[in-house]
């Protein structure tokens, strides 16, 4: 690494020590993140004021051709941004080769589901939850219990269930019309323990305090 771009990352690093507060792992990551491209300008006769973004997109070609994971390269990329930001701020450089640079794009992960027999528990714990209990934490377990059963039974959105009207209960008692995105209307079937847990909170009664079933 030529002796200017390491006075810079020293004072880089140092800076990011004193103003931010860097624990000691983070400004090694910096270290070796900037080190490994500023060791690879220095390779091919480059200067920090001789930088341009395509230098910056070969190096993050390079990693990908490494089997680096977009998490890491998106990482090194950070790390280069802040540098170089920190150098256009000191009048060490003019321009901040990388500006405009899209980060790699990183790969949605899929979302985590329950199995059939978490479902199962979860179910049989919010129904164990409204034996012994009286007053408002009965009502409460009781419609925790009958929610859940409904979302099992329909596969209807939270946001769709938590704000069903009374009405819709007004009809076939084996079905029940939902409205979802943009007004739609659709049917959904009721099983045997979504009824009855349905029912069994209904039987509660309403409280005129606030309105909601009991």
């Amino acid at each position: 690494m030529p002796a200017d771009a390491h006075r810079q990352l020293d004072a880089f690093l140092d800076m990011l020590a004193s103003e931010r507060g860097a624990a000691r792992n983070t400004l090694d990551a910096y270290r070796r993140d900037l080190s490994d491209f500023l060791g690879q300008a220095e390779h091919t006769g480059l200067t920090l004021q001789s930088i341009v973004p395509e230098h910056v997109n070969g190096h993050l070609r390079r990693l990908s051709t490494q089997a680096m994971s977009p998490a890491s390269r998106a990482r090194k990329l950070s790390s280069l941004r802040q540098f170089f930001k920190f150098l256009v701020a000191d009048g060490i450089i003019e321009d901040d080769p990388t500006y405009g640079i899209a980060g790699p794009r990183q790969q949605a992960s899929l979302p985590k589901i329950l199995s059939v027999a978490e479902v199962d528990l979860l179910i049989e714990n919010a129904r164990s939850g409204t034996i012994g209990v009286s007053g408002r934490n009965l009502v409460r377990a009781t419609r925790l219990y009958a929610l859940l059963e409904l979302i099992y039974a329909t596969g209807m959105r939270v946001t769709e269930l938590v704000s069903l009207p009374r009405s819709v209960l007004a009809g076939d008692p084996r079905v029940m019309t939902i409205r979802g995105k943009g007004g739609r209307e659709r049917l959904v079937p009721l099983n045997a323990p979504a009824k009855a847990a349905l029912t069994r909170y209904l039987a509660l009664g309403i409280d005129p305090a606030d309105g909601v079933a009991r």
